[in-house]
């Protein structure tokens, strides 16, 4: 999933995903009532492998408070160290 625009080639050889079976409480009233984590890798310039991106999302829940939190990174533009 290369940028639009870009000719780089995003190899994703490995990933994983999860997700919570069940709410988890968090204290007496809230529970984590759902979560999800998502990553996958690419290969770099010089062949190894490396992250790509990474996703978690989650949501809490409690009396009169509701709470949803949804992050996403996308690791571009490797360089060599030093360079």
């Amino acid at each position: 999933m290369a940028a639009s625009g870009s000719t780089s080639k995003r190899s994703r050889f490995s990933r994983a995903k999860a997700r919570s079976p069940r709410p988890v409480g968090v204290g007496p009233l809230a529970a984590v009532r759902a979560m999800s984590f998502a990553f996958h890798t690419q290969t770099l310039p010089g062949g190894e492998a490396g992250p790509a991106d990474f996703s978690v999302d989650f949501t809490v829940k409690a009396p009169f408070y509701f709470y949803r939190q949804r992050q996403t990174t996308r690791l571009d533009h490797w360089r060599p160290a030093g360079g």
